[in-house]
This record gives C-alpha cells, structure tokens and sequence, in this order.
C-alpha cells in the first residue's frame, strides 16, 4: 500500500480501496517517510501483550500498541501511552457477517504493526501509477520470517528449511498463519524465471508450510453465473482466516471465510 498523502501533520494516510489506515510518520522505517512511498503492511489484532519489541530500521520497522475503540471515528487507535499513534477503520473487520462469530471485540486489544519498503516492483494499490518506481537497488525485495525459517522474496520466490518454490507470479500478499504462510500471487504480474509451482488461473492463494512445500491451495471462489475471481487481501481474526475475492463478474467484490488447515470455502459473504 501506499503512503498516499500526509493526512495531518505526523501522519500518512494509507486508505485505499476496502480499507482506511492511518499510521504516524515516526513509526514507519526510517528511510522511506515521504509521501507516495510503497510499504507492505501487517496488521495483527490480539487480546493479550505479544511482547514485541520495537524495531525501527532504515527499510523496516515493527511495534506493539494498545488498542481502543473510538465508535465516533469507527476505528481501533494505536496507543503508545498516550500517544496516538494511528488507527485503522473497524469495517475491515466486520463489514460482513460472518465475523460475528468469531467472538472478537476490538473494545480493548493489542495492536502488532510490522512495516516494509517496498522498492516498487511489488505493490501497485495506488492512485500514483505514474510515478517514478524503479526499484531501489540497495534494497532487497526479502522478508525473512525466523519464527518458520522461511524466506520470501516478494518477486516470486520461497525458500524453506527443505525446499524452495519458485512462482510464475509475484508474490501479492502474505500472511504467517501458525506454523504456515498463506501467500497471494498476483495474476497481473511477472515472477521469476524457470517456475516450480504450477500455476492456474484462478488459484492464486496458497500456504507453504515452514519446510517449502505446498500445503494447500486454495479452493476458488465462483460466482452463480460461474465466472471465477481471485484473492487480493488476507487477514485473520482469532482462528479464522478471511480473503477478498475480485473478478467476480455480477457479483462484484466479495469476502471468503477459508478453512486455514484446507484452503476450503467456509463461507461467502459482502
């Protein structure tokens, strides 16, 4: 996503499409605090401390804050003291049914943000498409994730502790899920060369399991009149794991409820 504007002082607003995020300037990685710059953002909700600690580097940075409820404003605020540190809008959890059983109440929470630069070639959510993107050649385009000892490179690549995967697509989203990445391609894009998955339309969301190998993909999500669409925004609450689907011809936009141990379709909704 992209920093699109300085929405007060301090601050940059993030909000796209199905989504309103705003985070102050100081929490995001040091180097990259300019408008229109491209970030890949983790948001994670819980209930109880997670014991992050701060980081904050030149390309990434990572916190944990206290999270309350402002009904007026409809969103979660991140609290650092007393210190307001962003928020994001409530319906990109419950703009849809199906979260209401998923006991979860943002009344009083913990929010963990983690922050990466993106030198350009993987992110594209902006209404700064003509900008000037060419990657950033002191940066990489790699997240390592040492709880799994798995290794992401966002142009189309998975290394794990015993195999790798290898996507004709760039990698789009992902997600560690327990002991599991649940990762998006992005059908639009170019990967890398001599490809090891075997891609196909419409099967574009997955999960690695920390070893390498492909642990399920993802049932697609089909609408009445058949047309199949793709995933493009992941998130989790509690044990359930939702995406939004796009392509999806009459039916428009719409939110999958998946099984996270089968890629299987729980439930659709809007």
């Amino acid at each position: 996503m992209t920093a699109e504007k300085e929405e007060d002082e301090g601050y940059f607003d993030f909000t796209g499409s199905g989504h309103s995020l705003v985070l102050a300037k100081e929490i995001l990685p040091t180097r990259c605090r300019y408008e229109h710059a491209w970030f890949r953002v983790t948001l994670t909700v819980t209930d109880e401390r997670q014991g992050i600690e701060s980081r904050l580097d030149p390309t990434i940075s990572m916190h944990e804050f206290r999270g309350r409820a402002d009904t007026d404003l409809g969103a979660i605020r991140f609290f650092d003291g007393d210190s307001i540190q962003g928020y994001i809008g409530f319906d990109q959890f419950s703009n849809t049914s199906m979260t209401s059983g998923t006991d979860w109440d943002p009344t009083d929470c913990y929010v963990t943000i983690h922050v990466a630069y993106d030198p350009g070639l993987t992110s594209r959510q902006t209404s700064f498409l003509n900008s000037d993107r060419s990657p950033d050649p002191d940066l990489g385009y790699i997240t390592e994730l040492p709880q799994l000892n798995v290794q992401v490179d966002y142009r189309g690549h998975i290394v794990g502790t015993e195999t790798e995967q290898r996507f004709p697509k760039a990698i789009d989203h992902c997600l560690q899920f327990d002991e599991m990445v649940i990762v998006g391609l992005d059908p639009d894009s170019e990967g890398v060369d001599h490809p090891t998955f075997n891609y196909k339309e419409a099967q574009n969301l997955f999960a690695i399991e920390s070893t390498g190998e492909v642990a399920w993909i993802a049932e697609p999500a089909t609408s009445y009149e058949g047309d199949r669409g793709y995933y493009y925004t992941l998130w989790r609450i509690n044990d359930s794991l939702f995406a939004k689907v796009r392509g999806l011809g009459k039916a428009g936009r719409t939110i999958v409820q998946l099984n996270p141990e089968t890629g299987e379709i729980i439930s659709i909704g809007h």
